[in-house]
């Protein structure tokens, strides 16, 4: 029987593992610690890149992991591989994923079932429908992260994944927004508190009483300043000869009426001066007493005139004196202009408050817009897998409106989680067989522990015969208290060496 012969890999000194040219399923079995995942990884490093991962036993310099045709890894310090491959290895992880997700939830299991379908179907990305979900769609190539089309679930991840970072900047600078008008109500609630509202215009009513204090403050100068030079003007006019301005105008008429009278005797007397010589000389003194009595009424009218002024003056300036406004006047003007000056200042806190609440405002449509658009940017992240899955439909399976469906043998299209284990996983592996076509040799499996122990009787003799039919060999893993050693499920290799003799 042809086998696969691992040596000196890790706690591994020998093991042979059968391969099974009609299909079917090899167990390795033994206790925890004696190679059995190494045996798995051993196999899967004919294909890849594990053997970097494997080390030679403790004690040699080297271990060879050996198909049956002869192709060689060596597992050391170098790794090296030579000959051909006589066994085709199909990957596996995806149908494990597509029969069991791990998840309870059916919906979530279905979306990572999905995924897993379309790595087993060769599905590749959605470039076109994924565009139109993002906001710009020449950013597509940049949104999948310059993942290879053929990798669709990882680009749809990369997608969601782009679109859910919009999101969650659309959704900072919700927050910043939201904080900001915070900041801005605070501060109009500040620039607001404890001012009183003013009525009217604050500015024309500091105008107008600064306006009219001002003409107060002046009425109170003059006033003051009247005061002060009042009994100056008095004592002038103290001074002035008693006589009023009429008494000195007729003093003046009657002196000038004696003068022409005077004048008109001398002019007599001067034609009769001959004979009147001693009446001339009483004229002449007649005359000077005239000119004396002139001139002592011109003083008179000068005296007068200057009175009148005087008076006057003393009048205006003891009407000034009077009527300078009181102290409660002023003190009045003084209060308006201060109140209309500290209204002045709420109309501009008021005025400062209102441009607080509009910023807030302006800060809330901003965190609202902001918050629309995360909202939005997170329903089209929701689409970007349906719109990838939406062309997932075979005649084993499909996927519609979100969940994976699986045909059953007598009920048709099912829920793919209400079929058992078993028909889970003779679905998986017509997909993985139907389209990763078979290479040259006998194409192999590997199963994890895990997967295979959680599996009841049933399931597993379901699965060995979906294997045979199927021709895959199935290399998987079982724990039990012997020495490593590999067998074929349902039946010993003594058994069935026998039968190969017979």
């Amino acid at each position: 029987m042809k086998s696969i012969e691992i040596d000196n890999v890790g706690p591994i000194e020998h093991a042979s593992i059968p391969v099974l040219s009609r299909g079917g399923i090899v167990r390795m079995r033994g206790r925890n610690g004696h190679g059995k995942s190494t045996a798995l990884a051993a196999v899967n490093a004919l294909h890849s890149e594990d053997a970097l991962v494997l080390t030679p036993r403790a004690g040699t310099q080297f271990g060879t992991i050996q198909d049956p045709g002869g192709y060689t890894v060596r597992v050391g310090k170098r790794t090296t591989r030579k000959g051909e491959l006589t066994i085709h290895q199909i990957e596996a992880s995806a149908a494990a994923r597509l029969v069991d997700p791990g998840i309870k939830d059916p919906d979530r299991a279905d979306m990572t079932r999905a995924r897993a379908l379309c790595e087993i179907l060769g599905v590749r990305a959605a470039v076109e429908p994924w565009s139109q979900l993002l906001l710009d769609p020449t950013k597509i190539d940049e949104a999948m992260g310059g993942r290879d089309q053929g990798d669709a679930p990882g680009c749809a991840a990369a997608v969601k994944g782009y679109l859910e970072e919009q999101a969650r900047m659309q959704e900072q600078l919700q927050a910043s927004y939201a904080e900001r008008a915070k900041v801005k109500l605070a501060a109009a609630e500040e620039a607001l508190r404890g001012i009183e509202a003013y009525p009217g215009n604050a500015q024309d009513d500091s105008v107008k009483t600064a306006l009219a204090l001002h003409a107060l403050e002046q009425r109170r100068g003059q006033a003051q300043e009247a005061a002060r030079r009042l009994p100056e003007v008095r004592a002038q006019l103290e001074g002035l000869p008693g006589l009023s301005e009429a008494d000195a105008a007729a003093a003046v008429a009657a002196a000038l009426e004696v003068g022409r009278q005077a004048r008109a005797k001398v002019e007599g007397l001067e034609r009769e001066l001959e004979e009147v010589k001693k009446r001339l000389q009483a004229a002449r003194a007649g005359l000077d007493v005239a000119r004396a009595e002139h001139k002592q009424a011109e003083s008179a009218l000068t005296a007068a005139r200057a009175r009148g002024p005087l008076e006057e003056r003393l009048r205006e300036l003891h009407v000034k004196a009077v009527s300078g406004p009181l102290d409660e006047e002023l003190q009045a003007a003084k209060d308006a202009l201060a109140r209309a000056k500290a209204g002045m200042a709420a109309q501009e806190m008021a005025r400062r408050a209102r441009g607080y609440q509009e910023e807030a405002l302006d800060y809330e449509r901003q965190a609202k817009a902001a918050e629309e658009l995360a909202e939005d940017l997170r329903r089209r992240a929701a689409q970007v897998e349906p719109v990838l899955f939406s062309g997932l439909q075979t005649d084993l399976v499909s996927v519609q409106d979100g969940m994976l469906y699986g045909r059953h043998e007598r009920l048709g299209m099912v829920r793919f989680g209400s079929l058992s284990h078993g028909e889970r996983w003779r679905r998986a592996l017509e997909l993985v067989l139907r389209h990763h076509p078979k290479g040259e040799g006998i194409p192999v499996i590997t199963m994890a522990q895990e997967g295979w122990e959680g599996l009841d009787p049933q399931n597993r003799a379901e699965i060995n015969q979906i294997a045979q039919e199927s021709g895959v060999l199935i290399i998987t893993a079982e724990a039990d208290s012997g020495e490593l050693r590999a067998e074929v499920f349902g039946e010993t290799l003594e058994a069935q060496a026998g039968a190969a003799r017979e």
